[in-house]
């Protein structure tokens, strides 16, 4: 499992196959918008599931995070910071890597973007959607619909 950051690398076949197989599995539900990072991987991701719903639809692009930045970086350099280090900031939720981002204000980003945008479920690549829930601006749990909340 090779973590790229923002490199934009080519989408493996199996990447492929499996966006492939989640438009199958969404293609009965409408989607109005598709909301997708800048890095070709996600594009042709969110493409190739969408080949099943044979409509238009405004995309929105979203750069990716601080977050994915930082883990470039830090891949290619850990010898520079510690084994030890990285697997604290990749494991921890709010202590972040030097110039990123923690996971805590990484979800704090995701819950008001979800929040201004009322975005209420996402598509996964693995055709499963992903039901994120709020209170008064404040994420509460994640879940899906064929599993455990």
């Amino acid at each position: 499992n090779l973590f790229t950051g923002r490199a934009d690398v080519t989408l493996s076949q199996k990447g492929v196959d499996e966006a492939i197989e989640a438009g199958k599995r969404i293609s009965e539900p409408p989607v109005d918008t598709i909301f997708s990072l800048g890095l070709i991987p996600a594009q042709m991701t969110a493409m190739l599931a969408m080949t099943y719903h044979r409509q238009k639809m405004p995309v929105i692009w979203h750069n990716e995070s601080e977050r994915a930045e930082a883990w470039s970086r830090i891949s290619s350099n850990t010898v520079e910071f510690g084994a030890d280090k990285v697997k604290e900031w990749r494991r921890s939720y709010d202590i972040p890597p030097p110039n990123g981002e923690s996971l805590e204000m990484c979800a704090d980003r995701a819950v008001k973007y979800i929040v201004e945008n009322e975005v209420i479920e996402l598509e996964l690549s693995t055709g499963i959607p992903m039901i994120y829930t709020l209170k008064n601006a404040k994420f509460l749990r994640r879940g899906n619909p064929v599993g455990p909340m």
